[in-house]
């Protein structure tokens, strides 16, 4: 699947960038709410890249619906995310 170049989450359009380098500490997607961007490692295999991409949507609308990331414990935070990416391919995937 192609990653677009910006996303409309809850009214507010983030910019989605493919990156050299996300951050110092290595990782391989970051959804950044202060400046409305979604950056995604360049290297990973293009599958990989898209499934970041959602992991990322994810995030930004956990922000845009006004929660906090530390307001969810982490175990809850990835069932979640992982219920989300569930969701958004099989209804992709759906002929």
């Amino acid at each position: 699947m192609r990653i677009p170049k910006a996303i409309v989450i809850k009214g507010q359009t983030y910019q989605v960038k493919l990156v050299s380098v996300v951050d110092d500490l290595g990782s391989v997607g970051e959804c950044n709410s202060s400046t409305y961007e979604i950056k995604i490692h360049e290297k990973l295999p293009k599958n990989e890249q898209y499934d970041v991409f959602l992991h990322e949507c994810f995030h930004a609308g956990i922000q845009e619906v006004g929660l906090k990331q530390t307001s969810l414990p982490h175990d809850l935070e990835e069932i979640l995310c992982e219920l989300f990416m569930s969701i958004f391919k099989t209804v992709k995937n759906t002929k």
